[in-house]
């Protein structure tokens, strides 16, 4: 295992085997008292102002979702890469916006060893006598990237509302990224315009219980667990790296970008490259998800080509 040394003091732990390129978010890691972040996370390098973004619809031609997402992505000024968050847009015909509402610092502190335990062994108690309020400073200053939405979210389409926490960045991974650092620059490991040649944050859905106060753990699996993942106390699998949703047309969709490490819905293309540049749309109802849509993208901030 080599170590390869970025700016501003952040190592990026390079293995022999070769590491799933999403992956690389997740082995960020920062000297500071807490292990991943206490005191500072910042890695990115400056980025192009307005970066755009070829995409490409690979299924779902045709069906109308998909034909009028792939019109809202196109129209879409990001100013950072599509996996750090696809901008709200309800003047898109049948689009409807989801109201985010931001978590206060002290709820993020409050919920963090919640999502920690959660994602690494698939137990919210699992907290290792781990202090929440030691992760004030880290939040303290910058943007948490943790949301619900108001009114709440049917993600199985059923009129049962699922009270949802977006949580991006640090705490889902060993990782240590902010949320507002996704996208920033890693140019000594790929080129910016490669669609994993910059941070990626992570982003995941959790329910939470009534009161807001911990993980509805069995309904966050039942929802968002990958179809092949393992039983605790293994890491939780979730269907894909960055999970968003949106409304079309009085129905909810998950928009989910693979990796190479968990392949698609279906479990296939593992280790295949390409797919880490995929973003699918699914439809959930009946317990089951279905993908109704895939898209590639690719960055335009160069004029060579940055396909995988």
């Amino acid at each position: 295992m080599g170590v390869l040394k970025l700016r501003r003091g952040v190592n990026v732990i390079k293995e022999s085997a070769p590491t799933p390129s999403w992956l690389v978010y997740a082995l960020l890691t920062i000297s500071g008292p807490l292990g991943f972040g206490g005191v500072s996370c910042r890695a990115a390098t400056d980025q192009p102002a307005t970066p755009t973004y070829r995409f490409e619809l690979t299924q779902g031609e045709g069906t109308p979702i998909c034909n009028a997402f792939l019109d809202r992505l196109k129209r879409t000024r990001f100013s950072k890469p599509p996996y750090c968050g696809i901008p709200e847009e309800d003047a898109a015909a049948g689009f409807e916006t989801l109201h985010q509402v931001a978590l206060t610092k002290d709820e993020v502190v409050a919920l963090f060893t919640h999502v920690h335990g959660f994602t690494w062994v698939q137990n919210e108690d699992n907290v290792a006598g781990e202090d929440p309020p030691k992760y004030r400073a880290f939040y303290e200053g910058g943007d948490t990237l943790a949301w619900r939405y108001e009114p709440e979210v049917s993600v199985n389409n059923d009129g049962r509302p699922d009270n949802l926490l977006i949580w991006q960045g640090v705490g889902l991974y060993e990782g240590g990224i902010r949320g507002e650092d996704c996208g920033g620059r890693l140019d000594e490991l790929e080129p910016i315009d490669h669609p994993i040649g910059s941070i990626r944050a992570g982003r995941q859905a959790f329910v939470l219980t009534a009161n807001n106060q911990s993980i509805d753990q069995e309904r966050t699996i039942q929802l968002f667990a990958h179809p092949g993942s393992l039983p605790a106390p293994n890491r939780f699998a979730p269907i894909g790296i960055e999970i968003g949703f949106l409304k079309y047309r009085g129905l909810y969709y998950q928009e989910v970008f693979y990796s190479d490490q968990s392949g698609d819905l279906k479990g296939a293309r593992k280790s295949d490259p390409k797919i880490n540049s995929a973003l699918a749309i699914l439809l959930r109802r009946g317990g089951k998800a279905k993908q109704i849509c895939e898209y590639r993208f690719v960055s335009q901030v160069s004029t060579r080509s940055t396909l995988p």
